[in-house]
């Protein structure tokens, strides 16, 4: 039997279904996580769909453990790999966090391991689109001189792209 566990597309949700996989104790093998929303038409026979709720508190207690163990790179790279537009996010990352809490800091390296060059793809991507934006995102003033700056990406980068902007325009107001 198969367990499907579905969490919100956002970095807390899937750090909270990769909390709940490790305490729901169905085995490794047997769970997948699943992003909302993803491949609802094409489900699988002989799986257990389980919806969990997103728990913050959850979420930074991977988070802690993965900074702790591993390193911020690591986890830097998680946190883009799941501005991914990629519906096996989810997945990809549970499965890059089982071989990182052994491997600690030295996870990066470990590029033998399916999980871990899935990773280094989704991040590799989000960060080219995220360089792309800084370099020709342009800004047009609008009404009550706010700079406004309209753009559609697939992978979610306004979480990425705006500290820098925020740096940039300390004294401006802009929307993104």
């Amino acid at each position: 039997m198969k367990y499907i566990l579905q969490c919100e597309d956002s970095i807390e949700g899937i750090f909270s279904a990769v909390y709940a996989a490790w305490e729901l104790k169905y085995g490794h093998e047997n769970t997948i996580l699943q992003v909302l929303g993803t491949e609802q038409h094409n489900l699988e026979l002989f799986s257990s769909y389980i919806s969990l709720e997103t728990d913050k508190e959850k979420a930074e207690k991977v988070i802690n453990t993965i900074r702790r163990i591993c390193s911020d790179d690591v986890y830097e790279c998680l946190f883009r790999a799941a501005c991914s537009d990629a519906s096996d996010k989810a997945d990809a990352i549970y499965r890059y966090v089982r071989v990182a809490l052994i491997m600690g800091k030295n996870v990066r390296n470990h590029l033998t391991d399916p999980a871990v060059v899935r990773i280094m793809e989704l991040s590799r991507a989000v960060g080219n689109a995220e360089h792309h934006y800084l370099g020709f995102l342009r800004f047009i003033e609008i009404q009550g001189n706010i700079l406004l700056a309209r753009f559609s990406p697939k992978p979610r980068l306004v979480e990425l792209i705006m500290p820098h902007f925020a740096d940039r325009f300390q004294e401006e107001r802009f929307v993104i």
